[in-house]
């Protein structure tokens, strides 16, 4: 064990709430401002004042001599302001730190560390390559729970010594009395926090973690000279990383805590899209079904307190669980529903998917002269709707399915009953969207009891597949992507999965229990390792969600803020890398209506050449020829050797190339008369 354990502040121990740092100086030039200004006046002048700054910090360290260091004095001696601007530099001064005291947080990982380690008795010190006051520092460490007053600080622009040249280390060991290789260094930088102190025989500990990750400095945030929203909002997306608990989750699963970045800001600007769009069409009640909506939920609970809105319900259903309920073996529609492109399509898996027992389903084969070396054998979509007709057309078989629906049915309308859909119109669907599959089957389950809340059924989305069910068969849907087929309906798995993460078992039905109606569960497919993670990454999605709640930059222009998050998820979806596809290839999906381990599979995995000629004859041949591909292909190709992600490239981008103009055809406005 060793002796002495330091620990870098900035990053480590604490943490900013913009995503750069010279953005806190565009902030506080911003703030002094009066609101009154034009906008491009008000931003120009704190753009000036930001690079000003910046430009007195380098003179500072320029003129500073033998001290490697500077302080916050030296910087501002060196600050003059153009008249213009009406600022003033003593003023500046005041408004930077209480700004710094305001956007710090605590890096939650490190804190608990630090107590850890005090717990053993080990000794502590904080060290860091920085120009603000030591007692500034020492006051923010105490503030945030991270520091005891007897713990001693070394900072670099009170000493003239830096981590980066290494002179700081050696000073901290003569003062605590230790040899360099008895002092443990953790902090985030690559350099003065590792490859120096390495050099000089201290152990390192580095946390990468502090660091902000490609979707917390993406897109116009790089070509932004000054933005508070933008620096704000990626500032928000890191917060909500280093204060969440992904950083404790099983081994080999800690990695993927950059999801928070990607699925906080979309999960949030949806929720908050579907509470206001609900109160403007005057929805009373928001039903948020499972398993999807279990995070939506809970994110929606969160920002009501601040939108309002409508009361919001959690609703047991699913495909498989209105599947039966609903069936009406004389609907096509309804047919197409139990026999699924892209999935196992034996006359076993058929009659499966409409919840008759396997023992039950053998005996009903065999009836149907269906032997049993060809029952579990799957069929093209094409050839299994032929057998699932021949099926049907067999009495004992229908009157089965008769029998088994009729039970279902009743029991289905006794949980929406208890849930409310049967009382008015004035509710609503929240999910994640794509073919209105699960909305039609709710709408036909009225229409079998004539119910006049069927002409009502009606649904808020993230986004809809490009051949959803109309209007006429599912109900409205409002989707918040307005254009059918975008790459989130074509990587719905990994929507579902990454995304909206459920610690809940898929519905496959309903039973009386007492005086209540309970949903009956399906067998959990996923393992330990997983479920942990997706309850933690929930709780991550959930503090974004608090943190934004109260973050006034999103709520100022929350179609600007709408349009930022959906593209920092488009391009993950698009554009993983290696590492981030290496890290989630341990998680696996279900694609199948049943969620049964059978179905399980992994997320991307690397892809050879045979998996490429795969790819080009389902983009040629549709869904039935796909052999087995992962869910993630972008992943996919991401972890696989270069030439097959080359060439595995090149067919996604002409694939999602053909997408995009077929949208514009199929959706653009058409000419009158034509």
């Amino acid at each position: 064990m060793s002796a002495v354990w330091s620990f870098d502040v900035y990053d480590t121990c604490v943490s900013r709430n913009v995503a750069r740092p010279r953005d806190l100086f565009f902030l506080a030039a911003w703030s002094l401002l009066p609101t009154h200004l034009a906008p491009w006046r008000r931003h120009t002048i704190a753009a000036t004042v930001m690079w000003a700054r910046v430009f007195a910090e380098r003179r500072a360290h320029r003129l500073g001599g033998v001290r490697e260091a500077v302080s916050l004095d030296d910087i501002y001696r060196e600050l003059s302001l153009p008249g213009w601007t009406g600022l003033s530099v003593t003023v500046l001064r005041e408004r930077e730190l209480e700004l710094e005291q305001d956007c710090l947080y605590a890096v939650c990982p490190n804190r608990a560390r630090l107590d850890d380690l005090r717990a053993a008795g080990q000794r502590i010190v904080f060290s860091s390559d920085m120009y603000l006051p030591p007692d500034f520092i020492r006051a923010q460490l105490l503030r945030l729970g991270l520091a005891t007053g007897a713990e001693p600080l070394y900072v670099s622009g009170a000493l003239g010594l830096t981590k980066r040249s290494g002179r700081l280390f050696k000073h901290l060991a003569d003062r605590e009395g230790v040899p360099l290789d008895r002092i443990t260094h953790v902090g985030d930088d690559a350099v003065g926090d590792a490859l120096v102190p390495a050099r000089l025989g201290v152990r390192i500990m580095p946390f990468e973690a502090g660091r902000a990750n490609r979707h917390e400095r993406a897109g116009p945030l790089r070509r932004a000279i000054g933005d508070p929203a933008l620096t704000l909002w990626h500032g928000l997306s890191r917060q909500a990383r280093l204060i969440g608990s992904t950083g404790d989750c099983p081994p080999g699963l800690d990695p993927i805590g950059f999801l928070v970045s990607v699925a906080g800001p979309l999960l949030t600007a949806f929720v908050a899209w579907v509470l206001q769009e609900a109160k403007a069409q005057g929805v009373r009640r928001l039903y948020f079904v499972a398993r999807d909506g279990e995070v939506l939920m809970a994110v929606a609970q969160i920002l009501a307190a601040r939108l309002g809105g409508p009361e919001l319900r959690y609703l047991y259903g699913s495909r498989r669980a209105w599947l039966a309920p609903s069936a009406d073996p004389r609907d096509p529609l309804w047919r197409r529903l139990v026999v699924t492109p892209g999935q196992r399509n034996s006359p076993f898996d058929l009659l499966a998917r409409l919840g008759l027992e396997a023992g039950q389903i053998g005996e009903l084969l065999a009836h149907a002269g269906i032997p049993p070396d060809t029952a579990s054998k799957p069929s093209a979509p094409g050839q299994a709707m032929i057998i699932f007709d021949t099926l049907l057309a067999d009495p004992l078989v229908r009157g089965a399915l008769t029998g088994h629906a009729e039970v279902a049915r009743s029991a289905a309308f006794g949980y929406l009953a208890q849930e409310g859909l049967l009382a008015d119109q004035d509710w609503a669907l929240v999910d994640v969207g794509w073919s209105l599959n699960c909305q039609a089957a709710l709408r036909r389950l009225l229409v079998a009891q004539d119910l006049r809340q069927a002409g009502g059924v009606r649904g808020f989305y993230i986004g809809l597949a490009k051949d959803h069910l109309p209007a006429s068969t599912a109900g409205a849907a409002f989707p918040m992507l307005p254009t059918p087929g975008s790459v989130f309906s074509r990587r719905r798995v990994v929507v579902e999965h990454l995304f909206t993460p459920s610690t809940d078992r898929s519905t496959i039905g309903y039973s009386e229990a007492g005086r209540r109606y309970v949903p009956v569960l399906g067998p959990e497919a996923r393992s330990p390792a997983e479920l942990t993670f997706a309850a933690r990454l929930r709780e991550d999605l959930l503090a974004y969600a608090r943190l934004a709640v109260n973050c006034e930059a999103v709520w100022d222009d929350p179609v600007r803020y709408r349009a930022w998050a959906i593209g920092i998820a488009t391009r993950f979806l698009m554009m993983p890398t290696r590492s981030e596809a290496t890290a989630l290839a341990v998680l696996s999906i279900n694609a199948d209506l049943r969620h049964e381990q059978s179905f399980q599979e992994p997320l991307c995995r690397p892809l050879d050449w045979s998996d490429a000629l795969s790819i080009a004859r389902t983009a040629l041949l549709g869904p039935q020829a796909n052999g087995g591909l992962p869910g993630w292909l972008e992943a996919s190709a991401a972890m696989s050797q270069a030439s097959v992600r080359a060439a595995v490239g090149l067919m996604l981008a002409a694939d999602g190339a053909r997408n995009r103009i077929r949208q514009v055809i199929q959706f653009a406005p058409r000419r009158r008369g034509a």
